[in-house]
């Protein structure tokens, strides 16, 4: 074998190895303990982080699966967010010149997130697209709601923000919800007065036209769009959301109407909102207050 060729492949073998090496020999259970730890430190005792494994992808990124956000509701812990599989990768140049930047994916069933983050100083930027995300990896829609759901999200995210200011934020949420449906056996909650059983399916959205949008600037969150339309209620709310740095103490003046099918009437109580408006056949909806003592008002009736 000639010497040049001797020589690069006895270093491509010696690179080979070391990788290899460094594959088998890297503390994986240590990381996915620090990084739990560390995303629990911003969140609070409020919620837990669950990750079955944490493996290597590639060179520079690491793949976890099985991942599963909790929430506290009382004295439990409530499945808040879920992935079947996440993985990230970050850009080597980046990080030699302090800006670094990685690259994300997240697979839930047959859809997916596929995103960037890039921190610069103390600014943070991330952009992300949502592909037929399922309903499945937000459970908290019926830890909240009571309805068990089945449908998809498809959109964009793109937000800025410093890590010590919320109040800085900006960035924009354009999100379609497509085909939302309730199934059977589900229940919505009532506040005080409890829940309603629904023995029957019922469509929520139809087509694309349903839709979120949403601008944030300054530390204020207009909502231009929260609307579902073809299906057995009908909701449009706009409004604003004023930040604060705890999240529970923002403050939030969202208003707009509702309306319910007569299928749905047939089986929710909505005597007990008082008359609906005679031009519009819809109930007026505000959601007013602070996050952590927010006044929920259908109607005539608050909960």
């Amino acid at each position: 074998m000639k010497g040049p060729m001797k020589w690069l492949i006895y270093g491509a073998v010696l690179c080979g190895s070391f990788l290899l090496f460094l594959y088998w020999t890297f503390p994986h259970e240590q990381l996915k303990e620090r990084l739990i730890a560390m995303v629990q430190a911003q969140l609070g005792d409020e919620f837990q982080l669950r990750i079955a494994s944490l493996d290597s992808h590639w060179v520079t990124g690491l793949e976890l699966s099985d991942i599963e956000l909790q929430h506290r509701v009382g004295d439990r812990m409530e499945p808040w967010l879920q992935a079947d599989r996440a993985t990230l990768r970050v850009g080597p140049m980046t990080l030699l010149f302090g800006q670094p930047r990685a690259t994300f994916t997240v697979t839930v069933a047959d859809g997916e997130i596929d995103g960037a983050v890039r921190k610069a100083d103390d600014v943070v930027t991330m952009s992300a697209q949502f592909n037929a995300l399922a309903l499945d990896a937000i459970p908290m829609l019926q830890t909240v709601t009571g309805l068990r759901l089945r449908g998809a999200v498809d959109g964009t995210i793109q937000l800025e923000s410093n890590l010590h200011q919320i109040k800085s934020a900006r960035g924009t949420v354009s999100m379609t919800l497509d085909d939302w449906n309730i199934l059977k056996e589900s229940q919505l909650k009532l506040g005080g007065l409890g829940a309603v059983d629904l023995d029957e399916a019922f469509v929520l959205t139809e087509g694309k036209d349903s839709a979120i949008e949403i601008e944030i600037n300054r530390g204020t969150m207009q909502v231009s769009a929260l609307r579902l339309t073809g299906g057995d209620i009908e909701l449009d709310l706009s409004g604003q959301i004023f930040f604060e740095q705890r999240f529970q103490n923002s403050r939030m003046n969202i208003k707009g109407g509702v309306a319910f099918s007569e299928k749905l009437k047939s089986l929710v109580p909505v005597a007990m909102f008082g008359p609906a408006s005679p031009d519009t056949g819809r109930y007026p909806v505000e959601l007013v207050g602070r996050v952590s003592h927010l006044r929920r008002k259908i109607g005539t009736f608050t909960f």
